[in-house]
C-alpha cells in the first residue's frame, strides 16, 4: 500500500556556505511509490519565497539535490523540500536551514577530568562551530624547549563524536608532546613524562579557518600522586595553571 512522501530521518538540517560558494544541498524522502516522484524547492527567508528553478535540482528516485550559490545576505534562510507521487504531496515540507560560514568561536569552560604520573585529561565546551562542521586542536608543548614532543590522532570512540584535535607541549623544552584529534571536546594525552610542565594551546577550525586561541598551563604529577576533577573557566586570555597537590582543596 502507498503513502504520501515524508522526510527520511536522520538527515543534516543545517549548511555553513560563504558568498558565492556553491553547494549541494540534498533532500531524502521516504516514499511508495517511488516511481513518478517528483520534487519541488523553494527559497525562503523574512522577505520573500522563491522557487527554485528546475535547472537547479537533480534527482535520483526518492533523493533530490538543489544547486544553491548564495550572493548576498538575503540569500540566506531556508530552504524547502516537498516531494509528490501518485497518493498525493507531501504534506509538511523538508526544511533546510542555509547559514552564513565562517570561523568557529573559541572553546570555553575547561575542565581537567584526569592527572596522572603520565596523562591529562581535558573536557571542554565547544563553542558555535561557524555553520561548518568543525574539529578541536590541543597542543601541548615542552614548557622549556616550546617543541612538540609527539603527534598522536586517535581512533578510539572517546574520539569519535564531534572533531577535536589536542597538542600538548613540554612547559620547558617547548616540544610538541602529544597531538590528538577528537570529534568531542574532550581530550586525553598518555605517554607523559612525570612531574614535567607542559603548555596546552587549544582552538577549534573548521574549513574557513581557525578560531582565537586559548592557554593553559599544566603538569604531570609526580608518580605517586593523582587528582581528579579539577574546574576552571578560560576563554580568550592566556591562562597561567600549574596543576599540583596545592591547588587542590
Amino acid at each position: 500500500m502507498g503513502f504520501k512522501n515524508r522526510t527520511q530521518p536522520g538527515q543534516q538540517k543545517s549548511y555553513g556556505i560563504a558568498r558565492q560558494e556553491r553547494a549541494r544541498i540534498p533532500c531524502e524522502l521516504e516514499a511508495n511509490p517511488v516511481s513518478g516522484l517528483a520534487f519541488t524547492w523553494k527559497f525562503n527567508n523574512s522577505a520573500e519565497a522563491i522557487d527554485i528553478p528546475a535547472s537547479h535540482i537533480f534527482t535520483d528516485g526518492a533523493n533530490s539535490h538543489a544547486l544553491y550559490i548564495p550572493m548576498t545576505e538575503l540569500d540566506y534562510g531556508t530552504l524547502l523540500c516537498w516531494g509528490r507521487n501518485e497518493i498525493g504531496v507531501q504534506k509538511e515540507p523538508c526544511v533546510y536551514y542555509i547559514n552564513p560560514a565562517g570561523k568557529p568561536d573559541p572553546l570555553s569552560n575547561c575542565s581537567m577530568l584526569n592527572e596522572t604520573a603520565e596523562s591529562l585529561q581535558v573536557e571542554c565546551c565547544a563553542g558555535f562551530n561557524g555553520g561548518l562542521q568543525q574539529e578541536f586542536i590541543m597542543e601541548v608543548y615542552d614548557a622549556q624547549s616550546r617543541k612538540l614532543v609527539s603527534n598522536v590522532t586517535s581512533r578510539t570512540p572517546l574520539f569519535t563524536v564531534g572533531g577535536i584535535r589536542m597538542e600538548v607541549y613540554d612547559a620547558q623544552s617547548r616540544k610538541l608532546v602529544s597531538n590528538v584529534t577528537s570529534r568531542t571536546p574532550l581530550f586525553t594525552v598518555g605517554g607523559l613524562e612525570s612531574g614535567l610542565g607542559f603548555d596546552i594551546v587549544l582552538y577549534a577550525a573548521n574549513k574557513k579557518g581557525k578560531s582565537e586561541v586559548v592557554r593553559l598551563q599544566a603538569s604531570t604529577l609526580k608518580s605517586a600522586e593523582k587528582h581528579t576533577g579539577k574546574y576552571f573557566n578560560y576563554r580568550d586570555s592566556l591562562i597561567h595553571l600549574k596543576i599540583s597537590r596545592e591547588a587542590y582543596r
